[in-house]
Formats: C-alpha cells, structure tokens, sequence
C-alpha cells in the first residue's frame, strides 16, 4: 500500500496523544484506540469511526507502513518538544530583560540615578544595563545588585559603566574580579560582602576615590601592597583568615581603622 505524508498526518490529528511508539503486534491498536477521543456529536462519532477504521488498517498492515507511522510520530514530537523549549527560552529571557528595563526607569527618577535589583538569581547581568546613559541621558551612579547568582563580573562593566560611584554586589558567588573593574576610576563605595573571593586585582590601589569597601565574609588571606593607596578609606571592613595581611597597610593607617581578623 502506498501512503504518503499528507495520509498520514491526517490520519493522526484523530490521536489527543499517542505514549507507546513501539508497536509490534496488533494487540497494541486497542491501546491507541482507547486514546481518541470521540465527541457527543453522532455524526462526528461516525466519521471518527471511519477514520479510526481506516488508521487500524494502516497499522494492521506492512510493517513498513506502521515504522513509516511511528517514526513521524516521533519526529513529529521532537520537533515539537525543540519549539517548545526554544518558546520558553525565550519567553524567560523576555522576563529578564522586562525586569531589567524596569529597574533602569525606575532608576533614572532617582537624583543619584541607582539601579537596584535585589535577589534576583539572574546568574549574569542583563546587556541592556550597559545602554542606560544612552536611553535616559543621564550617567548610571550606583548599581546594587545582592544575590544575582554572579559568579563573574563581566568586562562590560567597566567599559559602558565607568561613571560609577557606588558598586553593591554582596551576597553573589564571585571568586575573582576582573582587571575592568579598575577602570570603575569614580567609585567611592564597592560592597563585596559575602562572596567567595580569594583575593583582588593587584592594582586595586587605582581606585583612588574609594572611601569605603566592604570585604566581610570572604576567602581572603592577604591584600595585595597596592591597597595601602587607598588613602581615603575609613574604618574598612574586613573578616580575613590571616594576619599576613598587615603588611599592606602602613602602621598610621592601621591605628586609624578598626579590624577583625580571625587567625
């Protein structure tokens, strides 16, 4: 017998869903059958009937034929299954950008222009952040985003975002910080309490207006010499595992700054 796709699309947008794909005998049709659903309506009932007759003569028939069948099924399902995850992909990224976009409007009616995304297990930052200046026409000043999921901080940052004063990324599973961020040359506040750092950029001296850093619940163990140029922090905040990191400070400013180390 011959068939063609068209037939056997037809005959299979009768089935409201088809589980068992491995059929090898005719025993296996009444399981099918019991799966269509039939309407109220006798005359649809009949048709249904004469369809669901001629679809069992399909499957009763070569073996050729019902492996032609269920291989569309499965084809067909997987086409499917693609469609829908790629849907809801990007479905999701949608929402992501929407809550973004609405962080930074909210932001720019604010005098310091502060973006705040709280606890929201993102895992990366949204690209549209980095056009703020552009869509509002107006310099992103702080950005506070606590329990984002970052493992990184991407080198956007520092390129699209160099007006930065205030940088609150607390609560995120950061181990290191990229070189970029040295370019962040107007920040005056940085909050990196609660990460997994283990240590900072060499030249973190270059952030030369910082006045107050936060480094709590950490993994370092030293800082590197270039902090001692950090002349205008006061009272940092620091929980460190070794006094090793003494010797990056100088005894003056060592007296001024109040410090807990847990040896």
């Amino acid at each position: 017998m011959d068939i063609h796709e068209d037939d056997i699309s037809t005959k299979f947008s009768d089935l409201q869903e088809i589980d068992d794909y491995n059929i090898e005998n005719d025993e296996d049709l009444p399981i099918i059958r019991s799966r269509i659903n039939t309407p109220a309506d006798d005359a649809s009932k009949i048709n249904r009937r004469k369809k669901n007759k001629e679809f069992s003569s399909l499957l009763k028939g070569d073996s050729s034929v019902r492996k032609e069948i269920l291989n569309k099924i499965q084809v067909d399902n997987k086409i499917q299954a693609t469609q829908f995850a790629a849907n809801a992909k990007y479905k999701e990224e949608r929402r992501r950008q929407l809550i973004w976009q609405r962080a930074m409007y909210e932001a720019s009616s604010t005098p310091n222009n502060c973006v705040s995304l709280p606890w929201q297990y993102f895992g990366q930052i949204h690209e549209s952040l980095y056009q703020y200046s552009t869509l509002f026409g107006a310099p992103l000043l702080e950005l506070r985003i606590p329990g984002l999921g970052l493992e990184s901080l991407p080198d956007e940052l520092g390129l699209y975002c160099a007006s930065l004063k205030v940088l609150s990324v607390q609560n995120n599973e950061l181990t290191t910080l990229p070189d970029s961020i040295l370019k962040l040359t107007n920040l005056t506040e940085l909050n990196l309490v609660k990460n997994k750092l283990v240590s900072l950029p060499d030249r973190i001296g270059l952030l030369c207006n910082l006045r107050r850093i936060e480094l709590a619940n950490n993994l370092i163990e030293r800082l590197p010499i270039t902090f001692g140029a950090l002349n205008q922090v006061c009272s940092p905040s620091f929980i460190l595992t070794s006094i090793n990191i003494l010797c990056a400070l100088n005894y003056a400013r060592l007296i001024e700054s109040t410090w807990s180390v847990i040896n």
